[in-house]
């Protein structure tokens, strides 16, 4: 029972109270007639408020029935969600988005993420076998995230410039199942600002992401998963460049 209900209950039990106070207190005749009249009075009133009680009770009843059926229509809409949207959550728990989605990537208040993506050519699909293949020509190392990285060595340390993920929800891949594995598609995404200039790495991922197109014969798409053009191209290099003075402000005034 929520505590609405309780609230309800105790306010109703109250007014049942008064109400019996009121009639048995009522001076009147002492007349059996009169007893009668006000013994039929109080039960109508009792059943008017026990009939309220329970209506109410009811559309409380059926409030939780409502949440669940507009939960399972959550659940289906997100299974149409793209790859892009699932890594923001992975990366990102508690980072809400600050800006709206710019061609290419989500934009936050001081960060970027650009996505890419490279599916297969209906009703073909990638194996495991030949992504592992290529993983380990391009250089590209197996996680504790489940996905793939291309890392780059600064101040001894290791960075991850970009990420290559499975393009099916939740996008990881398992390691000990890829002879086996299929997918039919595949997601390379990088977050800006990284270990290097904003253009730079842009076209290390966008060489990766060629490549890849060009190794398992898929199509290389952008982040709504239309055909990549090099207009496209473009106006994500712009849109890197302009982020990148933005942030580089925000970093100068911040110092």
């Amino acid at each position: 029972m929520t505590s609405g209900q309780l609230r309800l209950i105790l306010i109703l039990i109250g007014m049942i109270i008064l109400i019996a106070i009121y009639i048995m207190g009522r001076k009147r005749p002492n007349t059996r007639q009169d007893d009668v009249i006000g013994q039929h009075d109080f039960e109508e009133n009792l059943e008017t408020i026990e009939e309220e009680l329970e209506a109410h009770l009811i559309d409380d009843a059926r409030e939780p029935q409502i949440g669940l059926d507009a939960l399972q229509d959550e659940f289906s809409e997100l299974d149409e969600i793209h790859m892009e949207e699932a890594a923001e959550r992975t990366l990102y728990p508690q980072q809400e988005e600050a800006s709206s989605h710019d061609k290419g990537g989500l934009d936050f208040a001081n960060e970027k993420i650009v996505v890419l993506h490279i599916a297969a050519r209906a009703p073909q699909q990638f194996s495991g076998q030949d992504i592992l293949k290529f993983a380990k020509e391009t250089s590209l190392e197996f996680d504790n995230s489940q996905i793939f990285r291309r890392v780059v060595e600064r101040h001894g340390r290791k960075h991850t410039l970009f990420n290559m993920a499975n393009m099916v929800n939740p996008g990881v891949f398992n390691p000990k199942n890829m002879s086996d594995f299929k997918t039919p598609g595949l997601t390379l995404f990088m977050t800006l600002p990284g270990p290097l200039e904003g253009l730079k790495s842009f076209n290390a991922m966008l060489d990766c992401a060629q490549r890849l197109a060009a190794s398992l014969s898929g199509e290389l798409l952008d982040d709504t998963r239309s055909a990549l053009t090099n207009q496209t191209i473009d106006h994500l290099r712009d849109e890197i460049q302009l982020f990148s003075l933005r942030h580089s402000k925000i970093v100068s005034e911040g110092g």
